[in-house]
């Protein structure tokens, strides 16, 4: 790197830290502001909140005083007349008052008479059951024999919250004695009223208080970026703090401050460009220019070397000289070097795969024949059978029955003859796309259980041979994984045969079994009860070249290669071998599920 570059990015880099702690500390500053502001605002609004619901439960007290010191309402206790239900208690004294219910209650604490009227639909309504048995069972609501009794305040009920109010019924010069208690209230969920004689742009509810609440007082919730939250506990007609005041607030103080804090950085950003480019320019002028003019310009120097881990880039020579061409031309040499190195290695790599894929197939090979046979035989004797039956169709002494008798046979041959003519060509399938060249595609779609279900019928016949038996223990629904079909089998193919030539007792079993894990991985485990590992060859089985059958043509290739693909589909193989008592060997795949339609 030049001088003159060095320099350059010595101050790039001074500026941007500069830009950086100034924008830190601006934030800091800036952001700590809107919030503290946020967070006044909404304290200040809750406390707003909580004077409301006070200033309420008094004008709905002195509202309370004026009904029960009626001499209307005093007589309308001893007499229940209609006249005064007609008169005083209609929807339009509920709208006028903003009353959600009025109640009356005899000295005995009986139900007198009740209405419940729906501001928002404007008519009346059943009164929920559950606010009649709250004004039943509150000592504070029902009626006193002390006559100067009086409450007012908020009560939970299920879901809502009322304001209440209640006092004893008494003439209008409050003598004689209470004749009951009449009780007033309000469904009082959302304090919209306060909210729009303060201009308060945000949202209100009041609500039960859940059991698990903390009991702070105030609590403030400034994590989202878009909403601040506040909440307060708020003390209900026995003076217990059951009830929760909420408000959210769209936090446009925060939005503002953002605003602010980016220019603010835009504003130190180029302010510090601009005094780091007056400063290069006087370095420039008076040091570099001199020390590069004394060094000689070094002829054009070295542009750039990209290392993207990318062998195939080269570094541009043309125009250099001496040295630094010898140097440049030695690494665009080693480059190349590399390049073809890995090349090599690659192909080697996919030769091998394929060289024990062929070594495989050359095992599988007279096993499929006897596979073949079977169908082949089946066809040799049908036709032979068809032949004769023929014949004998058109014998000058056949009859229409024995035609008929002859059509329904040979339909039966043809058919069984199609059967195994289908047969043999399924296995040639099997061994055509097992032999093909598998390619690089590591994003098919395998389900494992029908992967186990290919290589056991391409080594049904190894199996047997092996006096071995198979048996399938495979998960529901089945477990699927990305990669390539082809490596996937061969690596089973490989782990099946070495566990029948492990084998030596007769009908020995191998297990082959799946899995779906909750990890989210799936597994596919083969276990043998075969002669098993010895501890010092556990640590060198997947070691290239390395086998104890080299007498029984063992090549200590297969366990190396199956190794390397399954870690191409990042997976892992687990090994579980006891001497004397058999194998396991598990193959741990990522798990590949469909996204569930919406």
């Amino acid at each position: 790197m030049k001088l003159r570059t060095r320099f350059v990015v010595i101050m790039a880099v001074f500026i941007l830290l500069l830009t950086a702690l100034a924008a830190v500390i601006s934030t800091r500053i800036l952001l700590a502001g809107s919030l503290s502001l946020e967070k006044d605002l909404v304290r200040e609004a809750l406390e707003g909140g909580r004077h409301f619901l006070t200033a309420e439960e008094r004008r709905m007290a002195s509202l309370l005083e004026d009904w029960a010191n009626w001499d209307d309402t005093y007589r309308f206790m001893a007499d229940t007349n209609q006249t005064f239900i007609d008169v005083n208690l209609v929807d339009n004294t509920f709208r006028y008052l903003n009353l959600n219910v009025l109640a009356f209650f005899d000295v005995h604490k009986q139900l007198v008479f009740i209405k419940n009227y729906d501001l928002d639909s404007r008519t009346e309504t059943q009164t929920p059951p559950l606010l009649v048995n709250a004004l039943t069972a509150s000592t504070l609501l029902t009626p006193s024999p002390d006559k100067n009794h009086s409450a007012a305040g908020l009560l939970p009920v299920g879901n809502d919250v009322w304001l209440l109010a209640s006092a004893p019924v008494r003439n209008s010069l409050s003598q004689g004695p209470a004749r009951g208690t009449l009780v007033m209230g309000r469904r009082l969920n959302a304090l919209s009223d306060w909210c729009a004689s303060r201009h308060w742009h945000g949202l209100f509810t009041l609500r039960p208080a859940p059991d698990r609440l903390s009991p702070a007082p105030l609590d403030i919730d400034a994590r989202s970026l878009g909403t601040i939250k506040g909440r307060a506990l708020v003390q209900d007609l026995n003076g217990r703090p059951s009830l929760l005041l909420e408000t959210s607030l769209a936090r446009r103080i925060l939005a503002h401050g953002l605003t602010g804090e980016f220019f603010l950085t835009g504003w130190i950003l180029l302010s510090g460009a601009a005094i780091g480019l007056f400063a290069f320019w006087l370095v420039d002028r008076w040091v570099l220019q001199n020390l590069s003019n004394s060094v000689e310009t070094l002829k054009q120097g070295v542009t750039a070397v990209t290392a993207r881990a990318n062998l195939k880039l080269r570094i541009k020579t043309m125009l250099w000289e001496g040295e630094l061409k010898d140097l440049a031309t030695c690494l665009n040499d080693m480059l190349t070097a590399l390049d073809h190195a890995q090349e090599a290695a690659e192909s080697q790599r996919r030769e091998l795969i394929q060289a024990q894929k062929m070594t495989a197939l050359g095992t599988l090979v007279a096993g499929v024949a006897h596979e073949v046979n079977n169908p082949n035989t089946v066809i040799g004797l049908n036709l032979t059978a068809l032949q004769r039956r023929l014949d004998k169709a058109f014998a000058p002494e056949a009859t229409a029955g024995d035609r008929q008798a002859l059509k329904e046979e040979l339909t039966a041959l043809i058919e069984e003859t199609r059967e195994a003519t289908r047969r043999i060509a399924a296995i040639a399938a099997s061994l055509k796309a097992f032999a093909r060249p598998s390619g690089e595609k590591m994003n098919e779609r395998i389900d494992l259980n029908a992967l186990v279900g290919k290589a056991c019928d391409l080594l049904k016949h190894n199996v047997a041979k092996s006096k071995c038996h198979l048996i399938l223990s495979l998960a529901t629904p089945p477990p699927m994984t990305l990669g390539n079909e082809q490596q996937l089998t061969q690596v089973l193919i490989n782990l099946i045969e070495n566990s029948c030539q492990a084998s030596v007792k007769p009908d020995s079993p191998i297990e082959i079994s799946t899995h779906n894990e909750s990890d989210g991985t799936t597994r596919l485990r083969v276990r043998d009860e075969g002669l098993g590992i010895a501890p010092e060859h556990l640590d060198r089985i997947f070691e290239p070249f390395f086998t104890t059958r080299r007498d029984r043509g063992g090549t200590g290739l297969g366990l190396s290669i199956s190794l390397e693909i399954i870690q191409a589909h990042d997976g892992r193989i687990l090994v579980d071998s006891t001497p004397g008592a058999g194998s396991a060997f598990t193959l741990v795949l990522p798990a590949h599920r469909e996204k569930e339609n919406a």
